[in-house]
């Protein structure tokens, strides 16, 4: 073995206290970033399914106007550069005369679709609620609550017709419903190749769903597309889904963000534990150097030193990771719920932690090891102590001003155009890093500019130890800016988090309040509710005020198609043509009656413009939706067709009507609901909107309403309350999450200062000894520690306090949060933690001081 590993090897054993301490460091570092790489992975994966849920999990959908072979068309797209899954589908509904399905009932029709499920695009598109997908010929899977509506379960057999065949099948899988999707239509799944089989078809293919890389070129695949489907069928691009995803990435950049800083912190700590044993063994790389070893043998002893130390708490680290995951992940899941239901780690988030760890290790090494470099053997040999001087105070304040500079410079374009670029989020996260290392660096003239304020007061009240604890922080700057490092960020991190947090709550719920001034809804589609109940409602105790909407899924007859919004009306005239309709008929849009005084003043709907007051329509007249409006190319004083039964009913618009966001919603028309009812002769509402007294009878309200709609069966309860709720509960999850792992960093300061001060008492022991001489008892050398201690704190506090809340609306600022929340609450509270700190960080080296004698004192060396 070489004379370094040895040397390295014998440093560990010999110095075991600092061995432990940077052990402790790398453990926790290496703990953390598997935690935050499998959790911040979990947690994508969890939003990512949601919003597949919600949206759909293609980025763009074929609807080919005939049967094609699906081979020469899979091979064209699997040429095609930024595509990544391709999946096939036959929809007997787009044979021409054929029904392709079966109905439930009069209005809920039920479509036969045949996939290839070995596809992960596939299995996706039709996510398992229970059992699995179907994969022989007697098989088939259901969407859930067509199975409810049929009173089927797993096993069960049921006889599918087909045309003027029939045949039992087995169900195997019951599907989750798209939130998205409407109850006019469900889905009963086959295997692709069984129901081509049954249709005679072939390998013929009528549906194309398309999956995006995720560096995709969304015009050159457009182009791409549109020259593979030219004549042969529509393309539609979930482009909504885009832009969920990209509102979702500051949420999931977040969990490394906050990452990065907690390793930064882990490296601050370990470096100024390795700094201080530099400071302690002084004599002993002196002595070292003056036998004839060179820079590069001091280089390499401390090197190795950091590294197998390193390498050991990198593998206890990523061992106590596996076993939290495993032993105690029931834990995340009670404080988290379904978001982190299952938590999925990589194999090779093993192999990157490890890496990582062993970088981490060799980097937070440098400072030391250039520390010991700098060493001048003839003045420790002499006991000169090793202290800084006014080059390297320079040296801070010019690095300070780099830092600083560099970190705004990088974010100020994070906060104006942060959160859609993401070159911009990098710089932002690396301009976060600099501007709190330049906080960190300007530390020093914070303890300038306010010393002299703190001597004035304790000269006023005549304490010793509180003038003797200043000094000592002043003499000692350097060091007591390494120390109080780690606290600094976490007491950023704190403000800024709460800063961040609470404003998105009081978007949300301003956001939500706008939206959904209603307490929840019952809906009964495609039947409606009786008469009878919705009066009944009316009176039900908790129940505010109430209002009722009657619904109808009609056609526009004779609709110009050449108005409407090209991109939006493609898929539908696909749909038209599918369903035997002629080119200008639209199919499903909705007629909404509603009680017009009633409706105005709960739902509050926003009424951009109009002709006739909304309390004021008569037979013929109606309000369009600001998105049929948009979609449908519709203005006031517009006349349309709208076709019931055999019937024509003329009608026109005489006002746009915004209920909720524009984005959202249905091609609507609101008429009066006593027009309504003559005119479709239907008595009973489809919709019913709740206002309940107070927020305490909600959620006995949602109880007794639950009951009350359990025997109707197309009724279900949709509450807004409960949405906040869990939107609520959410924003809190997260916010737990981020403030245990600030709960992390806080205690690593707490480590940071108090050995520090343990250190500082060492070095210092004869000047105790002195000070007892004199005839300072114990009492007060623990006074001076412990202010000494809560001084360091206390600016500390006041430097993260002011890089908290810059950073804070920084953030909120590329998150395009116009509602800015000062944390004054949060921001006193960090102040008296920070005293609490300073106390704990004390209680260590007060313990030292009472042990120590005088006369031993006097003798140290």
């Amino acid at each position: 073995m070489k004379l370094y590993n040895k040397l390295a090897l014998r440093n560990i054993k010999y110095y075991r206290m600092r061995s432990i301490l940077f052990l402790i460091g790398v453990i926790l570092s290496s703990f953390f970033v598997f935690m935050i790489l499998g959790i911040g992975y979990s947690y994508n994966l969890y939003q990512t399914e949601q919003i597949e849920l919600e949206y759909g999990a293609s980025d763009a959908d074929v609807n080919l106007n005939s049967l094609y072979d699906s081979v020469p068309i899979l091979a064209e797209l699997n040429r095609t550069e930024g595509i990544k899954t391709v999946s096939t589908g036959f929809l007997p509904m787009g044979i021409e005369g054929c029904e392709g399905g079966f109905y439930l009932n009069k209005k809920t029709f039920v479509a036969y679709s045949g996939m290839d499920f070995s596809n992960n695009l596939s299995q996706r598109l039709m996510p398992l609620l229970g059992g699995r997908y179907p994969q022989a010929d007697g098989e088939f899977a259901l969407e859930n609550w067509v199975a409810h509506m049929l009173g089927l379960k797993i096993g069960d057999k049921y006889i599918l017709k087909f045309e003027d065949k029939s045949k039992t099948f087995t169900l195997v899988g019951l599907l989750q419903t798209r939130r998205s999707s409407t109850g006019g239509r469900g889905w009963a799944v086959l295997k692709k190749d069984v129901l081509q089989k049954i249709y005679g078809v072939d390998d013929k293919v009528n549906i194309i769903s398309i999956e995006f890389t995720k560096d995709f070129n969304i015009d050159y695949l457009k182009r791409r597309l549109g020259y593979i489907f030219n004549q042969k069928g529509d393309v539609r691009y979930n482009e909504i889904k885009w832009q969920v995803l990209k509102k979702q990435k500051p949420d999931f950049s977040g969990f490394f963000a906050v990452g990065a800083i907690l390793l930064f912190a882990a490296g601050l700590f370990i470096s100024n534990i390795f700094l201080i044993s530099v400071y302690q063994r002084s004599k002993q790389l002196a002595t070292l150097r003056s036998l004839g070893g060179d820079s590069k043998l001091l280089k390499k002893i401390l090197l190795y030193e950091g590294l197998y130390t390193g390498m050991a708490g990198t593998i206890i680290g990523i061992l106590l990771g596996v076993i939290f995951v495993n032993w105690l992940g029931g834990f995340i899941k009670i404080g988290f719920g379904d978001v982190f239901s299952r938590i999925v780690i990589p194999w090779y988030f093993y192999l990157i932690t490890f890496l990582i760890g062993l970088i981490f290790t060799v980097l937070v090494t440098i400072v030391p090891i250039r520390r010991a470099l700098s060493v001048r053997v003839m003045e420790v040999l002499r006991n000169i102590p090793v202290t800084g001087n006014s080059k390297e105070a320079k040296k801070i304040q010019k690095r300070a001003w780099i830092l600083s500079i560099m970190g705004i410079g990088f974010l100020i374009p994070f906060a104006v155009k942060g959160g859609d670029v993401p070159l911009l989020n990098l710089l932002g996260g690396v301009g976060l890093i600099a501007f709190l290392g330049g906080i960190i660096m300007w530390t020093p003239k914070l303890f300038d500019w306010i010393t002299p304020l703190v001597q004035k007061i304790t000269q006023k009240f005549k304490n010793a130890a509180a003038k003797i604890a200043v000094k000592n922080v002043k003499d000692n700057i350097q060091r007591t800016v390494l120390t109080t490092a780690t606290l600094v960020i976490g007491i950023a991190l704190i403000i800024s988090f709460v800063m961040i947090m609470e404003s998105r709550q009081q978007k949300l719920e301003q956001d939500l309040a706008k939206k959904f001034p209603t307490s929840m809804i019952l809906v009964s589609d495609p039947e409606p509710f009786e008469p009878v109940f919705a009066n009944e409602l009316r009176s039900l105790e908790g129940i505010k005020e109430s209002t009722a909407a009657f619904i109808k899924r009609v056609y526009l007859k004779d609709f110009d198609f050449s108005k409407a919004d090209t991109n939006w009306i493609k898929p539908l005239q696909r749909l038209n043509r599918l369903a035997g309709n002629r080119e200008n008929v639209l199919e499903r849009v909705i007629i909404v009656g509603i009680e017009a005084d009633r409706f105005k003043d709960i739902i509050k709907p926003e009424i951009t413009t109009q002709l006739i007051p909304l309390a004021n329509l008569k037979k013929d007249q109606v309000y369009a939706s600001a998105l049929a409006a948009k979609n449908l190319g519709l203005s006031l004083g517009d006349r349309v067709k709208i076709q019931i039964g055999e019937r024509i009913v003329e009608m026109q618009i005489v006002g746009i009507m915004q209920v909720g966001d524009i984005d959202q919603g249905s091609n609507d028309f609101y008429m009066k609901a006593e027009h309504f009812k003559e005119l479709f002769s239907q008595q009973g509402p489809n919709i019913i909107y709740i206002n309940s007294d107070n927020e305490e009878s909600i959620e006995q309200l949602e109880n007794t309403l639950q009951k009350k709609i359990r025997p109707i069966p197309d009724a279900r309860l949709k509450s807004y309350y409960s949405q906040w709720k869990e939107n609520k509960m959410k924003l809190k999850q997260l916010y737990m999450y981020y403030m245990g792992f600030v709960g992390v960093v806080i205690l690593i300061s707490l480590m940071s200062i108090s050995t520090t001060m343990v250190t500082n008492i060492f070095e210092r022991i004869k000047e105790l000894g002195i000070l007892k001489s004199i005839g300072m008892n114990d009492k007060s050398i623990r006074w001076m520690v412990i202010f000494e201690s809560i001084y360091m704190s206390l600016v500390s506090c006041l430097a993260g306090v002011i890089a908290g809340l810059i950073i804070g609306v920084v953030i909120l600022k590329a998150l395009k949060t116009d509602f800015i929340y000062v944390p004054y609450l949060a921001i006193a509270f960090t102040f008296v933690g920070a005293i609490l700190v300073g106390i704990g960080a004390s209680a260590a080296p007060t313990y030292y001081t009472g042990k120590l004698s005088v006369v031993e004192a006097l003798r140290y060396e």
